[in-house]
């Protein structure tokens, strides 16, 4: 008979990914460019010429061109969770402002965010002096995305998909075992 002890060795930290792009001009190049092509083969259907085709082959190359650009310039952060324990003193050290408690958080989001990331990640790794330059840096939707993401490691549940959970659902999802953060402010202000 297996031992909880011999569980709880096998148990591997909840990880949670995120992409980051960091150069966003490419994005907005790429969404330019497939307008483009979009707008050449409407025009070469709509005249049946082969201008406007030729156009859209041309823009097609550029658009795998960026596409490799794009991928060279993604970073993806892996989060793992730090347990409850750790988590927990964490949230201790940041207690909350009177704006985040007005915004409903239980923590100082400027001291806990860059802790929390500097904790989380595991790759790439961060100090806390660099998850404090990222979390001063970047601009809300990106520091939102890689703090919701070391959130997510922390506090979502992976059910087992083919298992039934206590109302006998089947798992197939991922769910909050805690209210998650909002996404769109992780500062707490709107």
């Amino acid at each position: 008979m297996t031992t909880a002890s011999e569980y709880l060795q096998r148990k591997r930290p909840n990880e949670a990914t995120c992409d980051v792009l960091l150069n966003p001009a490419l994005a907005t190049e790429h969404a330019r460019l497939r307008a483009e092509i979009t707008d050449a083969e409407a025009e070469a259907t709509r005249t049946n010429d082969r201008t406007p085709t030729i156009t859209a082959a041309r823009l097609k190359e550029r658009l795998a061109e960026l596409e490799t650009n794009i991928r060279a310039e993604t970073v993806t952060f892996r989060f793992q969770g730090c347990g409850t324990l750790r988590f927990r003193e964490m949230l201790d050290e940041c207690p909350p402002t009177p704006i985040d408690n007005r915004s409903g958080l239980d923590y100082e989001a400027a001291k806990f965010g860059p802790l929390l990331i500097a904790e989380c990640a595991a790759e790439p790794t961060f100090t806390l002096d660099e998850a404090r330059k990222l979390w001063a840096e970047w601009t809300d939707a990106e520091v939102s995305r890689v703090f919701n993401t070391a959130m997510a490691a922390n506090r979502v549940v992976r059910d087992v998909p083919f298992t039934r959970d206590a109302t006998g659902k089947t798992g197939t999802s991922e769910r909050n075992s805690t209210t998650a953060p909002h996404e769109e402010s992780h500062t707490g202000i709107s």
